[in-house]
C-alpha cells in the first residue's frame, strides 16, 4: 500500500492546531487533493522551489518545499510558483502514453 499525501485549500483564518481533528467536516476547507507518494517522490526536487511555511516549528518559519511528514502552509507568496510547477508537470504528463509508470530513483549494485 502506498503512502498518500493530503493537501487542503483552507481559509487563512483556519485554526491549524485543531484542523486535523475536524478536517472531514471543516467549513474552512475549500478543496482538497490526495497525491500518492510515488508521484511526490518523482517531483520532489521541483517542490523544493515553492516558498512555504512549516507550522510544526516554533514561529512557523518560512522556507521552501513540503514538510514531508507533516503540515505545509502555502500562501499568496507561494501561489505563482505552485501553479507554475504543477501546470508544467501536467503539461509534461499529457505527452505520456495512456499507460505509463514512474520509475523513481535507482540504486545500481556494482558486481
Amino acid at each position: 500500500m502506498s503512502l498518500d499525501h493530503e493537501f487542503y485549500l483552507i481559509s487563512k483564518t483556519t485554526d491549524i492546531k485543531n484542523f486535523w481533528m475536524y478536517r472531514e467536516r471543516n467549513n474552512s476547507v475549500f478543496d482538497s487533493i490526495v497525491i500518492q507518494d510515488d508521484l511526490i517522490q518523482y517531483i520532489i526536487d521541483s517542490l523544493e522551489w515553492i516558498p512555504s511555511k512549516n507550522p510544526s516549528l516554533r514561529g512557523t518559519p518560512s522556507g521552501h518545499g513540503i514538510n514531508y511528514h507533516g503540515v505545509t502552509l502555502f500562501d499568496n507568496h507561494s501561489s505563482d510558483t505552485l501553479i507554475s510547477i504543477f501546470s508544467s508537470w501536467k503539461s509534461l504528463i499529457k505527452n505520456a502514453p495512456d499507460k505509463f509508470e514512474f520509475t523513481g530513483e535507482f540504486v545500481y549494485r556494482i558486481p
